[in-house]
């Protein structure tokens, strides 16, 4: 499995991570053309991927040449907005969407992009058992409420509104830029050192 995101110019993104052969209406067709892309996740449906992949910017997963996951967010200023996240292949374990392994290498690669962008916060908001992948992920509850359940609604409870939000921390892009400045220092110290060693010889053979 492969994450790749699909050509943007807007944002900082690893050119290795990018995939020009993959367009946002292939991955639409592609939902078309896969039964159940999002399987039974409560908190989207296919459909509402497909209109979500118009705007913002999108993360897929591919195994072989085989689009297994797709994740999309939008930007705004600091923030992201997770808007959808949907695996193809069903996991019957209960609190994640679709195969996990597939989902969290989508929201770990999301969350690297944050960083990479200085963004401070993610934000999105799922229904359901759902909320306990995002958990384990990091994200926190920060409002919950009940929604009214509709008259064809066969499981006759109302489904539960999670809205979580999860703090990007800027501490290992700091060390990495923080060891990159004091090498570029040692550098600059070394030849400063090198270049006063030289004048000093000239002015002593003088």
């Amino acid at each position: 499995m492969t994450i790749f995101y699909v050509p943007t110019k807007s944002h900082i993104i690893p050119n290795k991570k990018t995939n020009h052969g993959v367009t946002i209406n292939m991955l639409q067709r592609t939902i078309d053309k896969t039964p159940h892309f999002c399987g039974n996740e409560e908190s989207i449906e296919a459909v509402d991927l497909k209109y979500y992949l118009q705007d913002g910017v999108t993360i897929f997963s591919k195994t072989n040449d085989t689009i297994n996951g797709i994740l999309n967010f939008n930007v705004n200023v600091h923030k992201m907005m997770i808007k959808g996240l949907c695996v193809s292949v069903r996991n019957k374990r209960k609190g994640s969407p679709s195969d996990p392994r597939i989902g969290s290498s989508l929201l770990r690669e999301a969350k690297r992009f944050a960083k990479r962008n200085n963004l401070s916060e993610i934000h999105l908001t799922c229904y359901g058992d759902v909320f306990q992948f995002y958990e384990k992920h990091g994200f926190i509850v920060q409002r919950k409420s009940a929604l009214s359940v509709d008259s064809d609604d066969s499981f006759g409870s109302p489904k539960q509104s999670y809205f979580m939000v999860h703090q990007v921390s800027q501490s290992a892009l700091s060390h990495s830029f923080s060891k990159k400045n004091s090498a570029a220092k040692r550098v600059t110290k070394f030849f400063k050192k090198k270049l006063g060693h030289n004048k000093t010889s000239k002015s002593s053979k003088r």
